[in-house]
């Protein structure tokens, strides 16, 4: 699965007995990792979905686990799900400057004339 960090999913599993039957499940629990990946939000009144919001990029795992026999005796039960964050769409842009030094011979004339050639012409900024 792969998302931008500025997305999200839903998610649900889904418990099958030996034979294909769907099947109950006890005490679930989700985690995600690592955890800076993202946060899963358990929907409150059904353990076994939710939905993943995505937060930093980089990769790794939403997993699920739950005890597969209802009532007494515990037999662990788990999923994984690889999830891939990537950034979002850009909306905003940064200058960096680098560090000051003198002009060369023929100062900002010289260099300015160069500049406005490669470039065509002054630059001119459009909203699209």
């Amino acid at each position: 699965m792969q998302l931008k960090a500025t997305q999200q999913f839903e998610a649900s599993v889904q418990a099958f007995d030996a034979k294909g039957n769907p099947a109950a499940l006890e005490d679930p629990k989700w985690a995600v990792s690592p955890p800076e990946l993202g946060v899963f939000v358990a929907d409150p009144t059904d353990g076994a979905k939710g939905t993943f919001l995505a937060g930093a990029t980089g990769s790794g795992q939403l997993g699920f686990l739950a005890d597969g026999i209802v009532g007494e005796g515990v037999s662990v039960i788990a999923a994984q799900l690889e999830i891939t964050v990537i950034a979002g769409d850009a909306v905003s842009v940064t200058i960096n400057a680098g560090a000051v030094t003198d002009q060369p011979a023929g100062g900002a004339k010289a260099a300015g004339a160069s500049a406005q050639h490669a470039a065509g012409s002054p630059a001119k900024f459009r909203r699209q």
